[in-house]
């Protein structure tokens, strides 16, 4: 039986419109079969605790929140200029000033939302920032691409694929902002990631992404396009407001550690040992 279960999302559970119905199947057998096996639950969120509470009806005594963090690399100091150049001229970018989405392609990512709100820049406002994506082409990229081409952004956007997490860094550290516009996250990495970078971020008010990013993020409406174009365009065109955020976004990073993060699960463990 498991001791200690480390809970990261129940994604499934309130969009099983993003699964096929086998994998959807699979994921609720597991994670059910799991949760219920467990003598202890850890969710990285509070967000994510309070779903199991919701849909498996686990005693809230069973199931504490423990944080993630980023990874040191993040926070390390030795992001030379040529180091940043280097890594982005290997991928065949050369300009700074973008905006940075990490993310495979799965529905939940939204993508297309951003698509949109990139075509609302340019047709409104006059400002064409390029879009750099990394991450594994997954379900939604054939219709992510033909959205591209339907609404002229060929020019704009650019799809890099997996990108090692030692070379993610520079991606962030060049990047006028992280726009993270998921639909639901159990924790929300990149956006930690960013901020431990010194890149702004722009997020979903939704699932546990406050919960992450506290008061250091520009939080906006995932379903709406507009919104997600105001907050991009509050960021590129107010020099000062997005040095404060850098500056929160650094502070903010600081609250979360994979030390105290490994202490915490120990603890767990020690303790429910302690109770059998």
């Amino acid at each position: 039986m498991a001791n200690v279960l480390v809970v990261h999302d129940l994604q499934h559970e309130y969009h099983p419109e993003f699964f096929s119905r086998e994998a959807l199947d699979e994921r609720r057998r597991v994670f059910r079969e799991s949760i219920l096996r467990a003598r202890r639950l850890v969710a990285v969120s509070e967000h994510t605790r309070k779903t199991v509470i919701e849909r498996y009806r686990v005693d809230p005594d069973r199931i504490t929140t423990v944080h993630e963090a980023a990874d040191p690399v993040f926070e390390a100091d030795d992001w030379t200029p040529e180091r940043l150049e280097a890594t982005l001229a290997r991928h065949g970018l050369t300009g700074r000033g973008y905006l940075f989405f990490p993310a495979n392609t799965w529905p939940h990512k939204n993508h297309i939302n951003l698509l949109r709100a990139m075509r609302l820049l340019r047709d409104q406002h006059g400002l064409r920032p390029e879009l750099v994506c990394t991450g594994t082409p997954k379900d939604a990229q054939s219709e992510i691409e033909s959205v591209i081409q339907q609404l002229n952004l060929t020019d704009q956007v650019h799809f890099l694929g997996y990108v090692p997490q030692v070379e993610m860094g520079s991606f962030y550290r060049n990047a006028a902002a992280l726009v993270f516009p998921s639909l639901f996250e159990g924790f929300g990495m990149p956006v930690l990631e960013a901020m431990a970078c010194g890149c702004p971020v722009v997020c979903s008010r939704s699932t546990s992404l406050p919960e992450v990013g506290g008061d250091a993020a520009l939080y906006i409406d995932p379903e709406d396009p507009g919104d997600l174009a105001n907050g991009l365009l509050l960021l590129l065109n107010q020099p000062d407001f997005r040095e404060s955020m850098i500056a929160k976004g650094l502070e903010q990073a600081k609250g979360f550690s994979w030390l105290r993060f490994t202490l915490q699960i120990l603890q767990q463990a020690i303790a429910k040992k302690g109770e059998s």
